[in-house]
């Protein structure tokens, strides 16, 4: 039991070929990982700093935990083209409503044909909707209300989806 007298806990995440063990009792890590070496070859790479992409950085003085994805996002950005001389921030990630979305100009998005619109627009909202999920709760909601228009997107819906970034 851990000395604090609380239930222990072991978490450990599966993708593929990749896991993660989190735990409030080093002896149960311990126990844990020798059971998994008896069936499978694994190795304990130490305290995680880089799951699936995601960075861990802890202050363990402090009980804090900061999870990010800075790479995934700046690949994203050199994907479509959205440089600091070519874009600003914005305090909110979706200006208008869904519905209410103005039309595109017709000269935006110009190296993006018409019929490849929807595979660009599920392939951006994929990624934002696995930034929401895992590190950016706050596009939560537009990744979600973007996702919805997957089987029918719009220019105007793939400047909004872009618009997030």
């Amino acid at each position: 039991m851990p000395s604090n007298g609380e239930p222990l806990t072991l978490l450990v995440p599966i993708h593929v070929d990749d896991g993660l063990v989190t735990t409030n009792s080093i002896p149960l890590y311990n126990w844990f990982i020798t059971e998994l070496c008896k069936d499978i070859e694994a190795i304990d790479l130490g305290p995680a700093s880089l799951y699936l992409g995601i960075w861990i950085i802890r202050d363990r003085a402090c009980c804090k935990l900061w999870l990010f994805q800075k790479a995934f996002i700046t690949d994203l950005l050199t994907t479509w083209n959205l440089t600091p001389s070519n874009c600003h921030t914005s305090s909110v990630p979706m200006c208008h409503k869904l519905h209410m979305l103005p039309d595109a100009p017709p000269n935006s998005l110009p190296d993006i044909p018409d019929a490849d619109i929807k595979v660009n627009f599920q392939c951006l909202v994929g990624s934002l909707i696995y930034l929401a999920v895992c590190t950016r709760p706050d596009i939560a909601y537009v990744a979600m209300a973007l996702g919805q228009h997957n089987s029918n997107p719009t220019r105007a819906h793939l400047l909004t989806a872009k618009g997030v970034l």
